[in-house]
């Protein structure tokens, strides 16, 4: 894992993939494992793949308002409109709340081409 991560800090996704999956080889239920490669997934640009990794996810930890996060990326990333707005709202209704990273979701043009930063705002409110 530690390999990977160090992959994954110099972008090197494919190398980064291949030691996640490596590592889960012999551990398929690890969550940080299993999470780390459905972000690398998103960093590579294979979102279709992303996805089935981020369900995967949220299979192991329902009730994480991170893993909810994790699968609104990854619909937003596939234009999938609908589904990103239904897990925006699950993880806002769950208490989702972070406001650096409203910043981050827009900067990173997940939702930006079709959600305002005031209706994100509205779906995950920040810190009160």
């Amino acid at each position: 894992a530690a390999l990977g991560s160090e992959y994954e800090d110099s972008s090197e996704w494919a190398k980064a993939e291949a030691m996640y999956r490596r590592g889960l080889v012999l551990d398929a239920r690890h969550l940080g494992l299993n999470q780390k490669l459905a972000n690398v997934l998103v960093e590579a640009g294979h979102y279709e793949a992303a996805l089935r990794q981020a369900e995967v996810v949220l299979a192991m930890a329902p009730n994480d308002v991170e893993r909810m996060m994790t699968m609104a990326r990854a619909y937003g990333l596939l234009k999938r409109e609908q589904e990103a707005m239904s897990w925006l709202r699950k993880a806002g209704a769950a208490g989702y709340r972070a406001q650096y990273r409203r910043s981050i979701l827009l900067e990173e043009g997940v939702f930006d081409d079709w959600l305002s930063e005031d209706e994100l705002q509205r779906l995950l409110p920040g810190r009160r």
